[in-house]
């Protein structure tokens, strides 16, 4: 073997944090470096990515109105489920009764399944409520990586992230 064996992989991250009682707007820095769910009612949700917003056009669904579809819509293009036949088993009415997952893709390409290189940054969630919150609730931060295996010579394992 001329080279290192190269396995690309996904490594998946879960983060939580707490939004407390009677608040209206939940702003999270950092959100990486290196039973039945609820939207309580959020009025607007914006990711930034070193300061660029992603999407431009920050997410401002009314849930009492029925107001979710660019949300629910962007749901399918940034999982890849856009015009194909790969169904999410949420439902527009689920979504609108608390089945919310804002999702965001940012992979440069916009293509899901291609291998992007690994960029370090800063990301930014900016929450906002319609009315405060009834209790403390959790905001749940799920994230997929693309990273790179590599085998060399020596049967020596090394990895891309730490």
């Amino acid at each position: 073997m001329k080279g290192n064996a190269l396995y690309p992989l996904s490594r998946v991250n879960v983060k939580t944090y707490s939004i407390p009682r009677n608040s209206r707007v939940c702003n999270q820095e950092n959100l990486f470096l290196g039973s039945i769910p609820k939207h309580y009612d959020i009025e607007y949700l914006a990711l930034c990515q070193d300061g660029r917003q992603v999407p431009a056009k920050a997410f401002q669904p009314d849930f009492n109105n029925g107001v979710s579809v660019r949300e629910f819509y962007n749901m399918f293009l940034a999982t890849g489920r856009h015009l194909k036949d790969l169904p999410l088993s949420i439902s527009r009415d689920d979504f609108n009764d608390g089945y919310s997952l804002f999702v965001f893709n940012l992979n440069p390409s916009d293509d899901n399944d291609a291998l992007s290189t690994v960029s370090n940054g800063n990301l930014r969630l900016e929450l906002r409520f319609r009315t405060p919150l009834p209790h403390t609730a959790t905001l749940i931060v799920y994230a997929c990586y693309d990273s790179i295996l590599e085998i060399n010579a020596k049967r020596q394992v090394l990895v891309d992230y730490y």
